[in-house]
């Protein structure tokens, strides 16, 4: 009989163990390593991050800077509205009537044995005198040139306006040359800014005063001087204490008054029913 073969027993190879996956989270004691490109880049997005924060900071200031100083200049130019505004009303007096006196050597329009008369204490360099001029004079003169006499009286005030009395001389030079009105209409025309020795005889020009030289040498004497002070102390005996004002048949009004304002006052003394 044969012998059966012996079982042999053949050890098994153990499975091969894979390292495990390095994990996705970075570990506490990671080395986190950045290559010299990268840190270029990084380090360029800084740079420009920062100058657009600087440029945008130094744009919003300018601009706020306009904001402040256009919000500044409207402020302003709203302050010198609502105190100009501040003569469209009738001032309230309890000034009586005064007896004006006036006589032809006075700047004047209109009949001179008209019903009203009204004399002006004015100011060439007036802001008030010319909102005046601008607003109310011209309408007068068209509705009521052949009704009223209209008699213009000096009244500078050289603490205000320093230019004030220099340009009174001149008007009274202009009118030496029978240009009163026309050099008046000049300087309250928007012209009351400049007002220099130099800048009065371009006035003058355009008002079409004949002799330069003769005015100019007028003005430089100040011939007139005594004419104005004489005006400025009679003003000051009727109460007069700022420009403009105005006797309306001897009934005072103050301020840069509107036409309509004027209108009632001159139609009540037309009809007999003024004060």
């Amino acid at each position: 009989m044969d012998n059966p073969t012996p079982e042999i027993n053949v050890p098994q190879p153990e499975p091969i163990q894979m390292p495990p996956e390095p994990s996705q989270e970075p570990r506490r004691n990671d080395v986190l390593i950045i290559n010299q490109t990268t840190l270029y880049m990084f380090l360029t997005a800084i740079v420009f991050f920062a100058a657009g924060f600087i440029v945008a900071w130094l744009t919003f200031q300018t601009r706020a800077d306009d904001i402040r100083t256009t919000a500044s200049g409207a402020a302003r130019e709203a302050i010198r509205t609502a105190i100009a505004e501040l003569g469209n009303a009738p001032t309230p007096t309890t000034i009586p009537r005064q007896d004006v006196k006036f006589d032809d050597t006075m700047p004047s329009w209109g009949p001179a044995d008209a019903k009203v008369t009204i004399v002006e204490f004015s100011d060439l360099q007036c802001p008030f005198c010319e909102s005046f001029y601008q607003r109310a004079y011209q309408q007068l003169k068209t509705d009521y040139g052949d009704k009223i006499h209209f008699v213009y009286r000096h009244f500078p005030i050289a603490s205000l306006h320093p230019d004030a009395e220099n340009t009174a001389y001149a008007s009274e030079c202009a009118k030496e040359q029978g240009r009163f009105w026309e050099f008046h209409n000049v300087v309250l025309s928007g012209n009351g800014s400049n007002l220099s020795h130099d800048q009065l005889i371009e006035h003058a020009r355009t008002a079409q005063v004949a002799n330069i030289e003769q005015f100019t040498q007028c003005l430089d004497t100040q011939k007139y001087k005594s004419v104005v002070q004489e005006d400025i102390k009679a003003g000051e005996s009727y109460y007069v204490n700022g420009t403009p004002t105005f006797f309306i048949n001897g009934n005072i009004l103050i301020g840069a008054q509107s036409f309509e304002v004027f209108k009632q006052r001159i139609d009540s003394e037309l009809q007999g029913t003024g004060g």
